[in-house]
């Protein structure tokens, strides 16, 4: 598993309260590891916890949530049972996340939406494709494939049923996409089944409690019951794309100066073996800017924090791993 750096980035470097608790949380890492060299045993989850909260300080969404973070561990008092509680805490919610990756992989796209289990029937459900809310996913799966031109925003690739059906973008594969695999496309939620602790299963109350947990109640609120459709929380993906997207092996960076522009990052070995031919960069553009809103910079920036801090932390691959050993 991969130490934490001695220090954090240059720019919050400038924070003395960051660096502050950063130094007590090397402190934690370093009296864990003397433990071990000692001869006395420690679990690599305790590293974990450790190091999760150091991720937390370099890669939550944004400086207010890095704040939070840093009250957190300053709260604990330089104690250190009580510093691997709290890094215990984050380290159970992602694992509850990741565990539910095989569980979104046997549904049908639309079947079994949390966000639509108390929806009326399609006859007398009133869907409206104006403004930020749609109705049900399977709508907002409509809207995004035609604000995202019937391709994966991951791999580039266009949606094979789209292909044969419409002759543009046959063209447009046969002209200059030759080397991006058709594949099926679905609309696909980028903050994944939020719903409200009191209504949802046991992965939405765990995504909602994180995101809440790092200061953003409000887009909670956006995202409660149906508004987890709404176009800026949707993106076009393969499911073999989404599946790794859902499990925080892919992330999107914002590239600099460039709106809606990312670089797709991603932290799978031998991802070309499985077929998967991402993207270096994505540009999110849309024909009507009212109707079919881009993907939101924060939500994307939410899913991005957590896959950062599950990846460099360690703590995705020593999930991931379990999880396979039990499977």
């Amino acid at each position: 598993m991969p130490k934490l750096p001695n220090t954090l980035s240059a720019r919050l470097q400038q924070n003395s309260e960051l660096v502050a608790v950063y130094a007590v949380v090397l402190q934690a890492e370093r009296n864990l590891e003397e433990t071990e060299q000692d001869g006395r045993s420690i679990s690599n989850e305790r590293l974990l916890y450790c190091r999760i909260l150091g991720c937390l300080l370099e890669y939550a969404p944004g400086d207010s949530s890095r704040s939070l973070v840093a009250s957190e561990i300053s709260g604990c008092g330089g104690g250190q049972d009580k510093l691997l509680e709290l890094g215990k805490w984050y380290f159970d919610h992602f694992e509850r996340i990741l565990q539910a990756g095989p569980n979104f992989r046997n549904r049908a796209p639309y079947s079994d939406c949390p966000a639509d289990a108390n929806l009326p029937p399609p006859a007398t459900q009133e869907e409206s494709t104006k403004g930020p809310l749609l109705g049900s996913h399977k709508l907002a799966h409509r809207m995004a494939k035609r604000r995202d031109d019937r391709h994966c925003q991951l791999t580039g690739g266009p949606d094979i049923h789209s292909l044969v059906k419409y002759k543009w973008i046959e063209e447009k594969w046969l002209g200059e996409e030759q080397d991006r695999n058709p594949v099926s496309v679905q609309g696909c939620h980028i903050l994944h089944q939020i719903t409200a602790p009191e209504d949802g299963d046991d992965y939405s109350k765990t995504a909602w409690a994180l995101i809440e947990r790092l200061g953003f109640r409000s887009i909670l609120d956006e995202l409660r019951d149906t508004g987890v459709h709404r176009l800026e929380n949707m993106m076009t993906m393969s499911p073999f794309a989404n599946r790794f997207f859902n499990s925080l092996n892919i992330w999107l960076s914002p590239v600099d100066n460039e709106p809606n522009a990312y670089y797709i990052k991603h932290d799978i070995e031998y991802y070309e073996v499985l077929d998967l031919k991402l993207q270096e960069k994505v540009v999110f553009s849309t024909k009507k800017p009212d109707e079919w809103r881009l993907p939101s910079p924060k939500y994307l920036e939410i899913h991005a924090a957590c896959a950062r801090v599950a990846h460099f932390s360690g703590a995705g691959d020593y999930i991931n791993d379990r999880i396979l050993a039990n499977e």
